[in-house]
C-alpha cells in the first residue's frame, strides 16, 4: 500500500529534466528557524546531519507552474559550482511525507542577507553606502555576469534583491529561474521578462514588438539600475505603479543618481556606461570590469581600505540593527488608526477654532465626498441647489465637477482670482481656479515633481474649452515670467485656435472639432519660460460638408463678412459660397460681430509674433478656398485622335476657376486639368484618364480639405516656434524642469447622423473615459491591495469596447483599414464584414440592423448606444490627394502654400506617422489591459504629402485617417502618462443650452456614464494619495520631527513605519493608513497637512530672516572692527612713511649746511695762504741747506712727507707736532669728505707751514 501512495505521489508530480536526490530530506537536512518568503514558499535555515554544514534550503509547494523556472535554476546551479560569484548547490530533493509534496532546494547559505537589505539599511539611517562597498559589490556582481554571459546565459533578473552576501563578504548571484539559455554566442530573445523597475528598455519594446531583439547587456542595463538602488535605497521610478514604469523608462532619459554630489565622478560615470540607452552601443559585462571605478575600487587602492573587511563590518551593523526591532518589517502588517473619521474631528483640525468649523461646514458641502447619504438623489439635489445659486463648480474628492451656466457668472474677475493665490481648497469655494493653483503648487513645493496635466473632459456643449481657456488664464495670471510678452503670447493661442478649429453644431455654438494638448513649461519656481501645443484629429472634412442644421469653421464666416484683409471685395462681390451654406448681405448685424471677429484674429496673429506678409498669405488661402468650393462641372464629350468619343468633364463657371487659381497662385488651366483628369502608369506607358463631374468635385473638395489641414497644422507649429524657451546667453535653450499641460479635446457625440467623424470623436472619449478609471479606480485598487487594503467597489470597465473599436485583428478601425486595401471595396462590403467579424466577437457590445440593406451599424459605448452610417466611411478613411493636384499646388507661386506641400506633416503637425498593430495594457499588472496605440515602429512610418513617388496603376498618396488617429492617440495618452493628472469632469444641464434651468435626466445619465458615483464611493473609502515612508518623512516629518537628518533619510522598514506613525498621531489626523512600503492618505489629509507644512515654512522663513539679519549684523560688527584696524595701520604705516621721509629731508639740509660751512673755511685758508705767500715772496729767502736744495729738486710727489698721510686720502694733511693744524679727523669727516684732493693738499702745506 504505502509502495503504491509513493507511485502515485510521483504520478502526481512530474518533474522532466531535473535529477532528484532518493534521500528523504528529513533524514538529510535539520530544519532551523525561518528566514525569509520566496514567490513559491519558504526559505529556512539548515543543518546537514551527515556533514554538520549549514546551508539555506528553500522549500516549495508541489505544482507544474513552477518546474519551469525550477529547472532553470538548477541547471545553473549545477552546472557552474566552482565560481566564486555563484552559490554552492547541494541537492534537490521531493518531500513526500506530508499530503501535499513539497520540493526542497539546497544551496549555500548567504548569512550576510540580500544587497537590498544593505541599501535600505543605510537609507533607514540616512547613511551613505561607502563607495569601495559599492564598488566591490558591482565588480563582483559584473564578474558573475560576465562568466555566465561567456557560457551563453542571460540572467534576465539582476537586482539588488538577488545579488546575496555571505558572512566573510562574498558577493553571489542568485534566482536563475528566469535566465535564458543560448544555443550559441550572439544568440537574442524576444521574451519580454522580469522586474519591471530594473527591466532594460529593449526587453520592454519586445512586449508590443514581438520582432524586437536584445542579447545579454540586457543585464548591464540591470546592473546599473542596481546600482542606483543600492546608492538610494530603490530603484529609479519606484514612486510608481510598475506599468507606469513600464512606459516611463523607454521614454525617459536614462536615469541618474539623484544626490550626484555626494558620489565621485568614476561611479557616476560607471553609471552612465551601464545605462546606455541603445543597447548595440552600450558595453558588454566584460568590457566593463577593465572600468577605472572597479580597477580602483571606488577609491580604496589609493586609502589602503579593505572592502571585504568593510562589507563584514556593514553586515554585523545590519545584523545588530535587525535585531533591536528597527529593520523588522513582518509582511502583511497593515497600521491603521484608532478611529477614522472626516476631516476636523480631532487636534489637527485646523486649530479648533471658529474658522475651523466654518470650513468644515463648508467643505462638507462642497464636496461630494463628504455627504452622509450616498445616492443618486442625493447627489443630484446637491447638485440642482448649487447650480440654481450659481454655484457651478463641486468638489468630488480631489476631482472637479463644472456644470455649464450659460451665461455670464461675476465668479472671474481679478479679485477672485487672487484669492486662489497659494490658497488651500478649503479656503474658498470649489473653482477652476482652485486647479490652477494646485498644479502651480506641486510644482513649486515638491523639487523634481513630475509635470501635472489636467484632463477636461465631458460631452458636447458641457464648457469644456471655457474651462480650459479660464485654466490657462488663471495660470498665467498665477505665474512669472521673465518675458513680458510671452503672458500675451499664451492668451492669444486658444481665441486664434477657435476661430480655425470650432464650429457651430446642432449640439454647441463653439463645439471644438479637433483635440488641443498645451504644455506651458514651467521652472520650480513657478516661472514660466515658454509653451508647446500638439493637436490631435482636425475634422478637416467639415470644409467641404456640414449636416443639417451645422456650419463650417468660424474663421470662414470671419473672413467673408470682414472687411479689414486686401481680399475683401473680391469677397463681397461673391454673394454665397457653397462651403458656408449661408448668404451674407442681409445679415448686416451678424456681419459687425464676424468683423469684428476678424480683427480680433489679426491682431492675435500679430500679437503672437507673426508677420504682416504671413498673415495675409493665410487670409489669402482661406479665400482661395472658398472660391475653390464654387467650382463647378459639367458632362463633356473628350474626343481623341482617332476620333473615339470618352466621358469627361469641364469647369462651367470659368470665373470661379480664375478667382481661385489667382488666390491660390496657379494657373486657371493647370487648375482646371488637374481636377478634371489624371494619369496613370501601365507597363511603363502613361495613360490619361479623364474624370467625370462627381470624380472631379472629389478631387476639388480633397484638394480643399489638404490646404486647410496644412495650413492649420502651418499655424499650430508656428505658434510652437514663437512660444519656445528663449536661448540663453550661451546659446542653449532655458530651462524649463516640468511642465503644466491643458487638454481641451472634442466631447462625446450622439447626433441624428454619425459618421465616421462621430466614430473617431466617441473612440477618443472612449480611450479618456478608461486613462480615468483606470488612474482613479484600477491603479488605486491595485495598489491597496498590494498593501493589504481591501476596497471593495465595482466599476464599469469599457476595456470590451476599446477592444471592439481599436482591437486587431477585429477592431472596428483595423477591418476599416483592411477594406480600404481592397480596390473593388464599397460602403456595403465593409458593412458585410464588420457585420460578420464584430458581430461574432462582441454580441453584446456591436450590433446589426434590424434591415439587410442598411448601411449602419450600432455601437455601446459608456455614454450610451450610438447608430453609425458607413456610408462614405471608406472614401473618408481613404483621405488620398491625386498626385497632380499636390504637384501643381508645389509649383504654386504662393510661398506659404508652396512650403506646406514641400515638407511632410504628419497627425499633430509632426513629421510622419503611422500604422501600429499592437497594444498594450492600461491595467493592473498581471491582468490583461484595455488596448492602447503602441509607439511607432520605423517600418511602420509613411508620409502624409501628397507628393511621392507612384504606385504602378496608381498615382494616390497618403496613409488611412484611422492610421493617424491611432498615431495622435498613442501620442496624447504618452503625454498623459508621463504626468500627474487632475481631472474636471464638465456636465451639461439641459439639452438647449438655457441658463438657470437643469434637466435631472440629462445630469443623472452624465453622471451614470462618468462613474460620478463609483468616483464618490472610492473617494470616501479609498486614498488617493499615497507616499513612501522617505517621501512622507521628507515632506511632512519636520511637522513633528523637526528637520533632522533621520527623518529625511529614512525609507523603509520598521523605524520609518513608526515614524510615520509617530507623525500622524501627533499631529492629530484619523482615518489614515500605513502599509507595508507607503502611507496613504485621504485627498483632506494631504490639503491639511499642505496647510501646516506651509505654516511651518513661513515660520522657518521668518526665523532664518531673524538668523541671516543676526548673521549680517555680525559681519557688519566684524567689517567695522577690521575696517578700523585697517586705518590704525594704514596710519602707523604713513606716518613712519613721513617720518622717512622728513629724517631724509633733515638729513640733505645739514649736508648741505655743512658743505657751506665747509666752503666758507676752505675760502678762508686760501685767502690766508695766499696772503701768506704774498708776504713772504715781499721779504728776502734766507739760505738754504743743500740737503734743502736737494729736496727741492725732487718732484712733489718724491719729497719725503714729515706729516702722517690719511689712508683714505693720501694726500691729506696731517697734524703738527705741535698740535697747530688742520686735524683730519675732525675736518675730514662728514660733508668734508666730499672736498677735493686739491684741497686736502692746501690743508697739509698749511699745516706744514703752521
Amino acid at each position: 500500500m504505502d509502495r503504491q501512495n509513493q507511485q502515485q505521489q510521483q504520478q502526481q508530480l512530474s518533474l522532466p529534466g531535473l535529477t532528484i536526490q532518493k534521500a528523504d530530506p528529513l533524514s538529510v537536512f535539520e530544519i532551523a528557524e525561518y528566514i525569509g518568503r520566496g514567490t513559491y514558499g519558504v526559505v529556512r535555515r539548515a543543518r546537514m546531519k551527515t556533514s554538520g554544514r549549514i546551508c539555506a534550503v528553500k522549500i516549495m509547494n508541489d505544482g507544474q507552474d513552477i518546474v519551469e523556472e525550477l529547472r532553470a535554476e538548477v541547471r545553473v546551479l549545477t552546472q557552474f559550482v566552482d565560481h566564486p560569484n555563484l552559490p554552492r548547490f547541494y541537492g534537490l530533493y521531493l518531500d513526500r511525507s506530508s499530503a501535499h509534496q513539497t520540493i526542497w532546494l539546497a544551496m549555500e547559505l548567504c548569512e550576510g542577507g540580500s544587497v537590498a537589505s544593505l541599501s535600505k539599511y543605510h537609507s533607514a539611517n540616512s547613511l551613505a553606502v561607502p563607495e569601495p562597498v559599492v564598488a566591490h559589490i558591482a565588480g563582483s556582481a559584473l564578474s558573475g555576469l560576465a562568466f555566465l554571459h561567456s557560457n551563453r546565459i542571460i540572467h534576465r533578473d539582476v537586482k539588488c534583491a538577488n545579488v546575496l552576501l555571505t558572512k566573510d563578504g562574498r558577493v553571489l548571484l542568485s534566482d536563475f529561474g528566469v535566465s535564458a539559455h543560448l544555443k550559441e554566442v550572439g544568440e537574442k530573445r524576444n521574451t519580454a521578462i522580469g522586474s519591471p523597475f530594473w527591466m532594460s528598455p529593449e526587453v520592454i519594446a519586445c512586449e508590443n514588438q514581438p520582432d524586437y531583439r536584445y542579447d545579454n547587456r540586457c543585464d548591464v542595463w540591470s546592473l546599473g539600475i542596481s546600482v542606483i538602488e543600492l546608492c538610494e535605497g530603490q530603484p529609479p521610478l519606484a514612486e510608481l505603479p510598475p506599468i507606469k514604469a513600464l512606459f516611463r523608462i523607454p521614454s525617459d532619459p536614462p536615469p541618474t543618481l539623484r544626490r550626484p554630489e555626494r558620489y565621485t565622478a568614476l561611479l557616476r560615470d560607471f553609471i552612465a556606461k551601464c545605462l546606455v540607452k541603445d543597447y548595440e552601443i552600450r558595453p558588454a559585462a566584460s568590457e566593463l570590469r577593465s572600468h577605472l571605478f572597479l580597477a580602483s575600487q571606488g577609491g580604496a587602492s589609493t586609502t589602503g581600505q579593505d572592502p571585504v573587511a568593510m562589507i563584514r563590518k556593514l553586515i554585523a551593523d545590519k545584523t545588530a540593527w535587525e535585531a533591536g526591532g528597527s529593520g523588522q518589517s513582518p509582511a502583511g502588517v497593515v497600521a491603521a488608526s484608532a478611529a477614522a473619521g472626516p476631516v476636523g474631528a480631532g487636534k489637527g483640525a485646523g486649530g479648533g477654532g471658529r474658522k475651523s468649523r466654518r470650513l468644515l461646514a463648508q467643505t462638507r458641502w462642497d464636496d461630494l465626498a463628504q455627504l452622509s447619504h450616498l445616492t443618486e438623489d442625493g447627489i443630484l439635489q446637491q447638485l440642482s441647489e448649487r447650480y440654481s445659486s450659481d454655484m457651478v463648480y463641486t468638489y468630488l474628492g480631489d476631482i472637479l465637477l463644472a456644470i455649464n451656466p450659460f451665461k455670464q457668472l461675476p465668479i472671474y474677475s481679478d479679485a477672485v482670482a487672487e484669492r486662489y493665490r497659494d490658497a488651500a481648497k478649503a479656503d474658498n469655494p470649489p473653482h477652476v481656479f482652485a486647479v490652477a493653483d494646485e498644479c502651480l503648487q506641486r510644482l513649486r513645493q515638491c523639487a523634481g515633481a513630475r509635470g501635472q496635466c489636467v484632463v477636461i473632459s465631458g460631452e458636447s456643449g458641457a464648457g469644456k474649452t471655457c474651462t480650459a481657456d479660464l485654466l490657462l488664464r488663471q495660470v498665467v495670471r498665477l505665474s512669472s515670467t521673465e518675458q513680458p510678452a510671452l503672458m500675451e503670447r499664451l492668451l492669444q493661442v486658444n481665441p486664434l485656435l477657435e476661430a480655425f478649429g470650432n464650429a457651430s453644431t446642432v449640439l454647441n455654438e463653439n463645439s471644438s472639432r479637433f483635440g488641443k494638448y498645451l504644455e506651458l513649461l514651467v521652472s520650480p519656481t513657478g516661472c514660466i519660460r515658454g509653451a508647446r501645443l500638439a493637436h490631435f484629429l482636425l475634422e478637416k472634412a467639415r470644409v467641404v460638408y456640414q449636416s443639417k442644421g451645422e456650419r463650417n469653421f468660424h474663421i470662414f464666416y470671419h473672413l467673408a463678412h470682414g472687411d479689414s484683409h486686401e481680399h475683401a471685395t473680391l469677397l463681397a462681390r461673391q454673394t454665397d459660397f457653397r462651403y458656408l451654406h449661408a448668404t451674407f448681405a442681409p445679415d448686416s448685424g451678424r456681419a459687425a460681430v464676424h468683423r469684428a471677429h476678424l480683427s480680433a484674429v489679426r491682431r492675435g496673429f500679430l500679437d503672437l509674433g507673426f508677420a504682416e506678409t504671413e498673415v495675409s498669405s493665410v487670409f489669402r488661402l482661406l479665400s482661395g478656398i472658398l472660391f475653390l468650393g464654387n467650382l463647378r462641372f459639367n458632362d463633356h464629350v473628350q474626343r481623341s485622335n482617332a476620333d473615339i468619343a470618352t466621358d469627361s468633364s469641364k469647369v462651367a463657371n470659368p470665373e470661379a476657376a480664375s478667382a481661385a487659381a489667382d488666390l491660390l497662385g496657379v494657373s486657371s488651366a493647370d487648375l482646371a486639368d488637374a481636377l478634371t483628369k489624371t494619369s496613370l502608369v501601365a507597363r511603363g506607358e502613361s495613360i490619361q484618364k479623364f474624370h467625370s463631374p462627381a470624380d472631379a468635385r472629389a478631387s476639388r473638395d480633397a484638394m480643399a480639405k489638404a490646404v486647410y489641414d496644412k495650413l492649420f497644422s502651418w499655424i499650430v507649429q508656428r505658434t510652437n516656434d514663437l512660444l519656445a524657451p528663449a536661448a540663453s546667453a550661451s546659446g542653449s535653450t532655458a530651462s524649463a524642469v516640468s511642465s503644466i499641460g491643458i487638454l481641451d479635446i472634442f466631447g462625446f457625440e450622439n447626433l441624428s447622423f454619425n459618421s465616421f467623424e462621430q466614430l473617431c470623436i466617441n473612440t477618443a472619449n472612449e480611450q479618456l473615459h478608461y486613462f480615468f478609471i483606470q488612474h482613479v479606480f484600477n491603479w488605486e485598487r491595485h495598489e491597496l491591495e498590494q498593501e493589504g487594503i481591501n476596497v471593495n467597489v465595482q466599476v464599469y470597465d469599457n476595456k470590451p469596447v476599446l477592444d471592439l473599436l481599436l482591437g486587431r485583428p477585429y477592431g472596428l478601425l483595423a477591418l476599416l483599414d483592411e477594406e480600404c486595401s481592397f480596390p473593388k471595396a464599397s460602403d456595403l462590403s465593409l458593412t458585410e464584414k464588420l457585420h460578420k467579424h464584430a458581430a461574432e466577437k462582441y454580441p453584446r457590445l456591436y450590433q446589426q440592423p434590424k434591415s439587410a440593406t442598411d448601411l449602419a451599424f450600432t455601437v455601446r459605448h459608456y455614454a450610451g448606444h450610438v447608430t453609425y452610417s458607413t456610408q462614405s466611411f471608406l472614401s473618408k478613411n481613404k483621405d488620398r490627394l491625386p498626385v497632380e493636384i499636390a504637384a501643381l499646388l508645389r509649383g504654386s507661386n504662393l510661398a506659404l502654400l508652396r512650403s506646406l506641400f514641400a515638407q511632410n506633416v504628419g497627425p499633430g503637425g509632426v513629421s510622419g506617422g503611422g500604422n501600429s498593430s499592437a497594444a498594450v495594457s492600461l491595467g493592473r499588472p498581471g491582468s490583461s489591459g484595455s488596448t492602447l496605440v503602441t509607439p511607432l515602429s520605423s517600418a511602420g512610418l509613411h508620409k502624409l504629402s501628397s507628393g511621392g513617388s507612384s504606385v504602378a496603376g496608381s498615382r494616390i498618396t497618403g496613409q488611412t485617417l484611422a492610421a493617424y488617429f491611432r498615431a495622435s492617440l498613442h501620442d496624447l495618452l504618452n503625454r498623459l502618462l508621463s504626468a500627474e493628472p487632475h481631472f474636471v469632469r464638465c456636465l451639461r444641464p439641459n439639452r438647449e443650452g438655457r441658463p438657470d434651468r437643469i434637466e435631472p435626466d440629462k445630469v443623472l445619465e452624465q453622471l451614470r456614464y462618468t462613474g460620478v458615483l463609483e468616483t464618490v464611493e472610492i473617494r470616501r473609502q479609498g486614498y488617493s494619495h499615497r507616499l513612501s515612508f522617505r517621501e512622507f518623512l521628507a515632506e511632512y516629518g519636520p511637522l513633528v520631527l523637526g528637520f533632522s537628518p533621520v527623518s529625511r533619510g529614512a525609507s523603509a522598514g520598521q523605524a520609518a513605519m513608526d515614524l510615520c506613525r509617530t507623525v500622524l498621531k501627533k499631529l492629530g489626523l484619523t482615518g489614515w493608513l500605513v502599509g507595508r512600503h507607503k502611507v496613504f492618505l485621504k485627498y483632506y489629509h494631504v490639503e491639511l497637512l499642505i496647510r501646516r507644512r506651509a505654516h511651518l515654512l513661513a515660520a522657518v522663513t521668518r526665523c532664518q530672516a531673524a538668523a541671516r539679519r543676526w548673521l549680517a549684523m555680525r559681519r557688519l560688527r566684524q567689517m567695522r572692527w577690521s575696517l578700523m584696524a585697517a586705518r590704525r595701520v594704514v596710519k602707523v604705516w604713513r606716518a613712519k612713511v613721513e617720518l622717512r621721509r622728513r629724517r631724509r629731508l633733515v638729513i640733505g639740509l645739514q649736508s648741505l649746511a655743512r658743505g657751506h660751512l665747509a666752503r666758507q673755511r676752505y675760502r678762508k685758508i686760501k685767502r690766508d695762504r695766499l696772503f701768506r705767500q704774498q708776504q713772504q715772496q715781499q721779504q728776502p729767502q734766507p739760505q738754504q741747506s743743500m740737503m734743502m736744495k736737494h729736496h727741492q729738486n725732487q718732484p712733489y710727489s718724491q719729497q719725503p712727507q714729515t706729516h702722517h698721510q690719511s689712508p683714505r686720502y693720501p694726500h691729506s694733511g696731517g697734524v703738527a707736532s705741535n698740535g697747530v693744524g688742520v686735524p683730519s679727523n675732525s675736518l675730514l669727516t662728514g660733508p668734508l669728505r666730499l672736498i677735493s684732493p686739491e684741497f686736502s693738499l692746501l690743508c697739509s702745506d698749511w699745516g706744514a707751514s703752521v
